[in-house]
């Protein structure tokens, strides 16, 4: 009879000699054969399981790249969810991710995200990305009356980047949000020596001084916004209306000559100017530039304040009453306003409607003396009549 395969030579059929007695392994023998088996299982099963995982990554991330790049963000972002799901250490997929979330406008997700890449060092750019991600998260965190939160993304921000201007001046922002307006101060000034050339941070601290009442400060700080920047128009409007609270209607009247002359659509600036030539008694030109204002901004109250204000002062007093109805239609509560309102029903003879004004413009401390004397002459006149 035929031996068993496995017994035959390979190049012979005759039969092999007997094997010899095999002896029993010892115990740790058989130790190290079990780990050898269980290495070898490894390299059976769990290694092509995990090339498995990282081929679905790989091909998800290819597929998200795809997507990303055809601007279809909300399905990209599934893609790249789906692979850092098949493998968290895919760099690449985070750093789409965070790209993808950003554009939809989930800057806390990208934020997320982008860290997650840059512990993994993803790509050469995921830092700057993080920064842009973080400073948007932060804005946003703003918008929604976070500056707590925002406070801290910009201060993770600012740990890697501390000349970021931008991050700067929003942080000194999200500390006015907070109340602080030392801090604010401090993050502005920081933001104006990190960059020479940038105007927000000149324009927000200027109009910070100004409310501290440090008025000289402000004119500096403005001053330095302008040589920035020659039409940043904004600082052009808030150092003018600080000459005129100074009494200085003159130097805001050639500073908004200037302004209206560089931008001839910027009604802030027609507004402000139109308020200084009336100041200096110039009512006709004074109209001109407010009538201005209000047709380019026509639901600004302010512009339409400052008209009503004109026309009174040009003995218009009917078209002031119509201008400042307007005026309190577009910011009810007003009492500049209504102390306006009041002034100029009692030129028309209109008395019940100037008390009325009168009456709801006295809460204002600034103008309830004012506002009594005038309702005092209002009553003797009535007095009189009978």
């Amino acid at each position: 009879m035929a031996l068993p395969a496995p017994l035959r030579r390979a190049d012979s059929t005759s039969p092999m000699l007997p094997a010899p007695r095999q002896r029993r392994a010892s115990p740790g023998a058989r130790a190290v054969a079990g780990l050898r088996l269980a290495a070898l299982l490894v390299c059976l099963w769990v290694v092509p399981l995990a090339a498995q995982a990282e081929s679905a990554a790989a091909e998800a991330c290819h597929r998200g790249a795809e997507l990303l790049a055809r601007r279809s963000f909300r399905q990209a972002a599934v893609a790249f969810e789906a692979a850092v799901a098949a493998d968290s250490t895919c760099g690449p997929a985070w750093v789409g991710l965070g790209q993808a979330r950003r554009v939809l406008g989930d800057h806390g997700g990208a934020v997320a995200a982008l860290v997650a890449a840059v512990h993994l060092a993803a790509l050469p750019d995921t830092a700057a990305l993080l920064a842009e991600s973080r400073y948007l998260y932060g804005v946003a965190l703003l918008q929604q009356q976070q500056p707590l939160a925002a406070i801290a993304q910009f201060q993770a921000l600012l740990a890697n980047r501390p000349e970021d201007a931008r991050a700067l001046s929003a942080l000194g922002l999200a500390y006015l949000g907070r109340g602080d307006e030392a801090a604010a101060a401090g993050a502005y000034e920081r933001a104006a020596a990190a960059d020479s050339s940038a105007v927000e941070p000149r324009l927000a601290l200027g109009e910070l001084l100004a409310r501290q009442g440090d008025v000289r400060g402000a004119m500096g700080s403005l001053r330095a916004a302008i040589q920035c920047d020659s039409a940043a128009m904004p600082a052009y409007t808030a150092l003018a209306r600080l000459h005129l609270e100074a009494g200085e209607p003159a130097a805001a009247d050639s500073l908004l000559t200037r302004a209206c002359a560089i931008d001839s659509n910027w009604a802030p600036a027609w507004v402000a100017w139109g308020t200084a030539l009336n100041r200096q008694g110039r009512q006709a030109r004074a109209l001109v530039a407010l009538r201005r204002a209000v047709q380019l901004a026509p639901r600004d109250g302010e512009a339409r304040f400052r008209l009503a204000e004109a026309l009174y002062g040009s003995g218009e007093f009917r078209a002031a009453v119509e201008a400042g109805q307007t005026a309190l239609r577009l910011r009810p509560g007003h009492h500049a306003t209504q102390s306006l309102l009041g002034d100029a029903c009692a030129k028309l003879g209109q008395r019940r409607e100037a008390i009325t004004y009168y009456t709801f413009a006295a809460e204002d401390p600034l103008l309830s003396e004012y506002c009594r004397g005038r309702l005092a002459a209002l009553s003797g006149q009535a007095g009189g009549n009978r």
